[in-house]
């Protein structure tokens, strides 16, 4: 997985670096059998500079997993609580992005396993539009009395 950080507008200290690691960590676990595809930006800002207290810094996160972008946005009143809170909602959507193509696969063999035990007749397949068609292009013989 490729990770890239930018700090727009401040300077991350040692002690938010290595809190930032340590979740990077755990979102490279969840996302390490998409093998090197996966693609992390993130990017770390404060949002004012004039304001000294409340939700002032900014974590966005862009994960790129098989051509499906998930972003993520978060506030916090410092930079690893806002982190954590991207983190937990990167989580979210990742487990989101697996059950997705879970329940898709399930549903391809729910379709099978319905359609394994109907007659060729009952649904439509190529092979019922075939029949179809062969009926139709079959000339009727006419016989006179």
């Amino acid at each position: 997985m490729k990770t890239t950080i930018k700090e727009s507008g401040l300077k991350l200290s040692l002690i938010d670096q290595k809190d930032i690691d340590r979740h990077l960590v755990k979102i490279k676990k969840l996302v390490e059998k998409y093998g090197t595809s996966a693609i992390l930006n993130i990017e770390l800002s404060r949002v004012t500079n004039h304001h000294r207290k409340g939700e002032i810094y900014q974590a966005t996160a862009t994960l790129i997993v098989n051509k499906k972008s998930m972003r993520v946005e978060t506030e916090g009143e410092a930079i690893g609580a806002a982190f954590e809170k991207c983190r937990k909602e990167l989580e979210r959507e990742i487990e989101k992005y697996k059950t997705s193509k879970e329940e898709k696969n399930y549903r391809q063999a729910r379709k099978l396993k319905k359609m394994s035990r109907m007659s060729p007749l009952a649904w439509r397949g190529e092979g019922r539009e075939d029949e179809q068609k062969e009926e139709t292009e079959t000339p009727i013989e006419e016989t006179t009395y």
